[in-house]
């Protein structure tokens, strides 16, 4: 099933390319309407707070800094915002850690069904990957707040964007092996969420969490969806940059709309650019992305700060990409496996330009492990076919002369 974008009811009215879509997925077409109402107001209501303080259940949020008789969460600043909510840094002066608060901007029922709705989610998720939650309350107003682990790091998005600018010590940092060992990580997560018949549906740099010791979270379960309770299908929900053309067209998702997802963040964060297809809005994108599939040369690019991604994972992004389902890596666990073949140099050779690097790969590994006797091989190959060749040459010479087609001077 396949919905027409001109009759769709966007939840957030800014939704831009890069952000995430809400559209028909939890709500009837008078809370649609009291939603986009409510949101109308979201920023200036954000801005109250950075200002000031709120209340979060008995407790208070303040810029002021804590004291013994304080509430129990102290404001601090605020962290970033997802699709339905935003999240702030905050102080637990009961035990004296930090604190993540993700607030939901809807109120009401709405808040309580969109609350809840994440919360089933990410509850059953026991991986070191996705941040454990502490607390859930809501506060006077009727709105919700759930308290999370915080987490010291930066997004994936601001480091692309790093790289992409050109710093030095980003770069230096981000080598490529480091960029690898990052992915495995997120597919680790993806495989563990994937074994329990979740899937996250908005996979993006922004939505992924790289520690200060190097450790990757996958952040922001909100429009997650436990395939047990639905495939999503007729729901229109993701950030388009990084859908899968299914997701696109609201056709019945599993898990492998996760993994085009992630193979779209690793393309990007290994290039430097997105692999989706030039588009002026998100209407555009998303028709372009429902029968696009990025080939061989799309992929390979040459980013100007840092030159052409190793090049043993161009064919792993273009199955990674590919429009249809069945062509692509069919769980995580294929994903990591072929990471590590490409690493050790196993990769499969699908066309002339990947078994040149293959065999490339393969004698240089094999020089670092015994370069005598790899040259003397090499030697030997070169001596076996240079005889080939004087031998062919000769066997034709002699059938051109006996065949009397040379012509006496």
């Amino acid at each position: 099933m396949s919905l027409d974008l001109k009759q769709k009811k966007e939840i957030d009215p800014k939704a831009t390319l890069g952000g995430t879509l809400l559209l028909e997925t939890l709500f009837s077409d008078d809370e649609l309407q009291n939603l986009q109402e409510q949101n109308t107001d979201v920023q200036e209501e954000m801005l109250q707070q950075e200002q000031g303080s709120f209340t979060l259940g008995m407790s208070q949020f303040s810029p002021v800094k804590s004291e013994m008789n304080s509430p129990r969460y102290v404001y601090e600043h605020s962290l970033g915002e997802g699709a339905y909510g935003k999240v702030w840094k905050a102080k637990d002066s009961d035990i004296g850690r930090s604190v993540a608060i993700k607030s939901y901007k809807f109120k009401g029922a709405q808040g309580h069904r969109i609350c809840s709705a994440e919360l089933s989610i990410a509850g059953k998720i026991d991986h070191p990957g996705v941040p454990v939650v502490y607390d859930i309350t809501n506060s006077q107003d009727d709105s919700y707040h759930v308290v999370m682990k915080y987490i010291d790091g930066v997004s994936l998005e601001d480091i692309i964007e790093l790289l992409k600018g050109g710093c030095e010590a980003t770069h230096a940092k981000y080598r490529y092996d480091l960029r690898i060992e990052l992915m495995l990580q997120l597919l680790r997560i993806l495989a563990s969420i994937h074994k329990m018949g979740i899937i996250h549906r908005d996979i993006k740099p922004e939505n992924i969490l790289i520690g200060e010791n190097g450790e990757a979270y996958l952040m922001d379960w909100g429009i997650a969806l436990d395939l047990k309770q639905s495939d999503g299908e007729g729901q229109l929900a993701g950030t388009p940059n990084y859908m899968s053309p299914e997701q696109a067209a609201s056709l019945p998702l599993d898990k492998r709309a996760d993994l085009y997802a992630m193979a779209a963040v690793f393309y990007e964060f290994m290039s430097l650019r997105r692999s989706t297809p030039e588009a002026e809005n998100t209407e555009e994108l998303l028709l372009k992305l429902i029968g696009y599939e990025p080939t061989v040369m799309d992929l390979w690019y040459k980013a100007p700060v840092q030159g052409y991604y190793p090049r043993g994972f161009l064919d792993f992004f273009t199955k990674g990409l590919k429009k249809s389902p069945q062509e692509r890596f069919q769980s995580a666990e294929d994903m990591i496996q072929e990471i590590h073949d490409i690493n050790n140099g196993k990769m499969s050779p699908s066309c002339p330009f990947t078994a040149l690097m293959l065999l490339n790969n393969r004698i240089h590994k094999a020089f670092q492990h015994n370069p005598i006797r790899t040259g003397f091989v090499l030697m030997l190959v070169g001596m076996i076919l240079m005889i080939t060749l004087i031998g062919v040459g000769v066997v034709l010479g002699v059938s051109y002369f006996n065949s009397g087609t040379l012509v006496s001077i």
